[in-house]
């Protein structure tokens, strides 16, 4: 066996997976994708010669040949597999050689982490939810972490309650030295919107407004610029929310506020 697999070479993965599980060529599909991206996919259909024995082939390429991981589709079909079970087998046979050999789950949609096998369990796995899959399963093969982008997170958090009558906001972190909640101007009928009252985020279920109101002194309403402002003058800490209704006619709203460095954060939420 290989003690540094496929230097100067392409990257070899063989994969498990229930037969089931291809009905629909979902298996095929996978193949396909990682072969795109210059990895050599090895499983049971590719390395069986007509007439040879099926599990010495499939011994021998787990355990002692020269590829450089293996991975198992983790699906309801495949842990209910006798066949997959006897390889996870040879899995381990290959990790008591090397125990930094790349072994990892490939999470099908619908797992839940208490169903992975204990041997896939301890290891990063890759889900097939993340929409950079094939990347790190080749970034894995050569023990390195895949570089990814991450989606940027607003500073504010919001929540509307399934039935869109109220709206709860805070700060992730920090506070608000001020906040507002603001209407288009053309939609506001009767009021428009009030805000209502504030709580610990974590006090009640989201989007629930607090049985008692708190009354902010500091609150007025404006109009600027095309818009209705309902403005608090009052801090809004770290670990608490504010909520507000939100008018039925409403399809538009901006709310938020000014951070602890002076500036200015707004979510905008459009409803049709």
């Amino acid at each position: 066996m290989a003690g540094v697999y496929g230097v100067g070479g392409v990257k070899k993965l063989w994969i498990s997976h229930a037969w089931a599980d291809n009905s629909n060529q979902s298996f095929d599909y996978l193949v396909q994708e990682l072969e795109e991206t210059g990895l050599e996919v090895i499983y049971d259909d590719v390395v069986i010669p007509t007439g040879q024995s099926l599990w010495s082939v499939i011994d021998n390429t787990i355990v002692w040949s020269d590829i450089d991981g293996l991975a198992l589709v983790v699906t309801k079909a495949s842990l209910a597999s006798h066949a997959v079970q006897l390889e996870l087998d040879m899995f381990v046979r290959r990790l008591l050689a090397d125990y930094q050999f790349p072994i990892f789950g490939i999470l099908a949609e619908g797992i839940d982490y208490s169903e992975i096998p204990s041997i896939l369990a301890t290891r990063n796995c890759v889900s097939l939810e993340s929409d950079d899959w094939r990347e790190r399963i080749k970034a894995g093969l050569s023990g390195e972490a895949a570089t990814t982008s991450r989606e940027r997170v607003h500073p504010i958090f919001y929540s509307i309650d399934p039935l869109g009558a109220v709206c709860e906001f805070h700060p992730r972190v920090g506070s608000l030295s001020s906040f507002f909640v603001a209407y288009d101007q053309n939609e506001v009928r009767g009021g428009g919107a009030s805000l209502i009252g504030w709580r610990a985020p974590f006090s009640g279920p989201r989007g629930s407004a607090p049985v008692s109101a708190r009354s902010f002194r500091n609150a007025k309403r404006i109009n600027r610029d095309g818009w209705v402002i309902f403005e608090v003058g009052e801090s809004l800490p770290y670990g608490q929310s504010a909520f507000f209704e939100i008018a039925p006619t409403s399809t538009i709203m901006r709310f938020g506020g000014r951070l602890a460095t002076g500036e200015l954060k707004y979510v905008e939420v459009r409803r049709k």
